[in-house]
């Protein structure tokens, strides 16, 4: 019988539903909502907001701002300008990783690129005699 994994937080004891990359610091799996609290990630997007969102805000808005005609529509717009970056950064965080480029579809990009299999052209490249 297959047992499910927890998540890896200390007293969660949702099932388990991501592993971050192997690049990071954090091999531990975890569950839905704390795959979206992690702190590595959220904080992050948190910083990516800020900056992002500040410098559309003096772009959109700033002369809203400085003669102080602002609504809540205004503020509103204001709000989304952050949230944007932030909900974008986070899901590209998320996202699956994209796939690897198989060696046959690499074979036949360097055939109609440079007219010679890949193969060939990693010889040309490390033979000098034959560059």
């Amino acid at each position: 019988m297959a047992t499910q994994t927890t998540c890896g937080v200390l007293g969660c004891t949702r099932v388990a539903a991501y592993r971050f990359a192997s690049g990071t610091r954090d091999h531990e799996t975890r569950c839905r909502w704390h795959r979206l609290v992690h702190w590595p990630v959220g904080g992050r997007a948190i910083t990516l907001a800020l900056i992002v969102g500040t410098i559309l805000t003096l772009i959109n808005q700033s002369d809203v701002i400085r003669t102080g005609n602002c609504t809540a529509l205004v503020a509103t717009k204001i709000g989304l300008t952050y949230l944007v970056p932030f909900s974008v950064s986070t899901y590209s965080a998320h996202r699956e990783p994209p796939a690897r480029v198989s060696s046959v579809s690499w074979s036949v990009l360097c055939k109609v690129a440079y007219g010679r299999s890949g193969a060939e052209l990693v010889t040309v490249a490390t033979d000098p005699v034959r560059r």
